[in-house]
């Protein structure tokens, strides 16, 4: 708890820079109160860019999981917009021990990605 601000302020300038840099995925906006524990994206091409990255080092996480797909909430009511957000949300690495030059391979990586997609 002693370096609570630090971290936050880590994790602001982390998704501020992604969000500055990223070409491609939509980008999910933070609000002025969210700390960005975890950057999220959206995209439609999720499991292959989630492979690509993978392949290049980069460890992603699947973005959200719907309560409906839940095992103490499984229901099978239809629930779109939750459905089409859970195929198509991943996290980006946001530790608050990240570099610029760690950002900067990662968003070479995303970028690339979309461009030679």
């Amino acid at each position: 708890l002693e370096r609570w601000e630090e971290l936050i302020q880590d994790r602001l300038f982390i998704a501020d820079y992604y969000s500055a840099r990223l070409k491609g995925p939509t980008i999910i906006p933070r609000k002025d109160t969210d700390v960005n524990w975890m950057y999220l994206i959206k995209t439609l091409q999720r499991d292959e860019l989630m492979e690509y990255l993978h392949k290049k080092g980069v460890e992603t996480r699947t973005g959200f999981i719907p309560l409906h797909k839940q095992p103490p909430y499984k229901s099978n009511g239809n629930y779109p917009v939750s459905d089409e957000l859970s195929e198509t949300t991943m996290y980006l690495p946001s530790g608050s021990d990240l570099n610029v030059q760690e950002l900067d391979e990662i968003i070479k990586y995303v970028n690339t990605y979309y461009r030679s997609g």
